[in-house]
């Protein structure tokens, strides 16, 4: 009766031993499991950590998982050997090299739905399905189970609605049938696996979304931080942009703008970019690509995510908006430089206008007087040098007052037809000696037709000899000039280009050669008017001047001048 009572005991102890292992060992591995999960890895990596951890509470030889990643096929598979060592093996169905053959989820539904009623498969309560793969044949079986022809059962557990998560396979070493509990705590732990799997998913969605936002703010501190170049913004962006990827340590990141490159990373490149375009006012300046050194698995646009080829074109618009702020920036600043200039050309023309109408009343009489006394008879020699001298200098404060006056648009204009390549040609023919003076070789491939203008001819001429002597001064030692016409009918204008090889000017001199009084002459050998008369005569005609300058190399003149009215048409 104890012998009896105590085989009751010790049975009734094994079994509360098996349910205590049928809860305990699931709970245990959904901790595992979820602690896994909330580890900072990819989602390929979380598959390669838990499936042998499956595989040994399953206690199984061969443990194969099968899901999808952004819609991507993907499995790992793990091996116990013989000496209980495990070798995960992580598989994405678009990088694998064997036949596709038959999908393993869509398999194990067309069975399920079929009741398993086949003389290898059977179905074991709801969703488990027992296969014997010795029995199975080759264009039957998943190329996915291939290796696990060795076992002795396979046990097909699906996870998540309506194996909506994906399936399990568990290659049992052993042909038994698996009893009520046993299978109980398989489904269990296949259960708490495929919860895993979800806070991985919904971890790995958070993270996604989190870098990208943060990448998207740093960008935002970096717009917004005073004084940063355009330059330094987008070398910025490009280092930002490799951690907001799934595998920022070997990503790299190049910005492409107007031909100038900013990288971050290694440039060399496996497999396929990811590439937005940067589109400013409706045309393309360049491209803001995202690449890796090594090869990764295949997502929904090569190895990178929908959200990350979201975030790239996000980056790209915003960098296009910024292009254009800077843009915009950069053309106020010019458009409020020129207003700054043009009020100060108008208050020294205001200026130079009144004082040139002070000084040519005692100009004159100067002038007079000293003529008068010239005609003195029996003047001494040396009075009559002197007073050559004041007629001289009269007559050239004259002329700098007329300068001024024109400067100022003060001068009435005598507007006429005239041909600009007839005032070139005479206002050349004025200046030969100077030429031959100075060893400059003069080049005049006029325009072989009339161009027509509406113009003051004096004034036109001034133009001619004020920038034809500024490119004999610029080549003190000899050089070439070269005097071209032309005309665009479209554009109904008329072209004077000037052109030589002389000493050319830096920029900061281009920025002021137009200002009154401005010259880099030594003292004494210029008044810094010859150009700024020549730009007042040219607006004042509704014209405009362009200059192109290099330092040693030389400089040319444009002029454009409207062509007279039946000229243009």
């Amino acid at each position: 009766m104890c012998m009896e009572k105590r085989r009751t005991l010790d049975k009734n102890a094994s079994v509360e031993a098996f349910h205590r292992d049928l809860i305990e060992q699931p709970w245990e591995f959904l901790r595992t499991a979820v602690g896994l999960a909330q580890r900072d890895l990819p989602f390929g990596d979380f598959l390669q950590s838990i499936c042998p951890a499956l595989s040994d509470r399953s206690g199984c030889k061969h443990t194969v998982i099968w899901t999808k990643d952004h819609g991507k096929e993907v499995g790992c598979a793990c091996t116990v050997g013989a000496s209980g060592e495990v070798e995960p093996v992580l598989m994405y169905g678009t990088d694998l090299s064997a036949p596709r053959g038959k999908d393993l989820l869509e398999w194990y539904k067309e069975l399920k739905k079929a009741g398993g009623a086949t003389p290898w498969a059977s179905l074991i309560g709801t969703d488990a399905l027992l296969i014997n793969p010795g029995l199975v044949s080759d264009e039957t079986l998943p190329w996915q189970l291939e290796k696990l022809r060795d076992c002795g059962l396979l046990i097909l557990l699906p996870f998540g609605a309506d194996a909506g998560g994906g399936l399990v396979v568990l290659g049992s070493r052993r042909p038994d049938r698996p009893d009520s509990f046993t299978l109980s705590r398989l489904e269990l732990l296949v259960e708490s696996f495929g919860i895993a799997l979800e806070i991985k998913r919904t971890q790995l969605a958070l993270a996604e979304r989190i870098k990208e936002l943060t990448c998207l703010y740093k960008m935002a501190l970096l717009a917004e931080e005073p004084g940063t170049s355009i330059d330094e913004l987008l070398q910025g962006v490009a280092d930002l942009l490799p951690d907001a990827c799934l595998y920022p340590r070997e990503a790299s990141a190049r910005i492409e703008l107007d031909g100038l490159r900013y990288e971050h990373g290694s440039q060399e490149i496996v497999g396929e970019p990811l590439e937005a375009e940067i589109t400013v006012l409706g045309a393309s300046r360049g491209t803001v690509r995202l690449a890796y050194g090594q090869r990764k698995p295949q997502l929904d646009y090569g190895p990178f995510l929908a959200e990350e080829k979201n975030l790239l074109e996000t980056v790209a618009r915003e960098i296009a908006l910024l292009v254009e702020r800077k843009q915009r920036e950069a053309e106020n600043r010019a458009l409020e430089e020129q207003l700054r200039h043009a009020d100060r050309l108008a208050t020294i023309g205001e200026l130079a206008a009144g004082v040139a109408h002070e000084l040519n009343e005692p100009l004159a009489n100067i002038l007079g007087f000293a003529q008068l006394a010239e005609k003195t008879p029996r003047l001494p020699r040396q009075a009559r040098e002197d007073l050559g001298k004041i007629v001289q200098a009269a007559l050239h404060a004259r002329g700098l007052t007329q300068q001024l006056l024109l400067f100022a648009r003060r001068m009435p204009q005598n507007r006429a037809r005239i041909d600009l390549n007839s005032v070139v040609a005479e206002a050349l023919s004025l200046l030969e000696p100077l030429f031959a003076k100075g060893q400059i070789e003069l080049r005049t491939p006029l325009s072989p037709h009339p161009v027509w203008i509406n113009a003051d001819i004096s004034q036109i001429r001034q133009v001619v000899v004020n920038l034809t002597v500024n490119a004999v001064q610029a080549m003190p030692n000899g050089g070439r000039l070269e005097i071209r016409t032309s005309t665009e009918p479209e554009q109904g204008t008329a072209i004077l280009l000037m052109e030589d090889t002389g000493v050319g000017m830096s920029e900061a001199t281009l920025g002021k050669i137009f200002l009154p009084f401005f010259t880099t002459k030594e003292a004494g050998r210029g008044t810094g008017l010859g150009l700024a008369v020549v730009h007042g005569i040219v607006t004042s005609h509704g014209g405009r001047i362009e200059v192109r300058s290099k330092e040693n190399v030389g400089t040319c003149f444009s002029v454009f001048l409207p062509l007279a009215k039946n000229e243009a048409e």
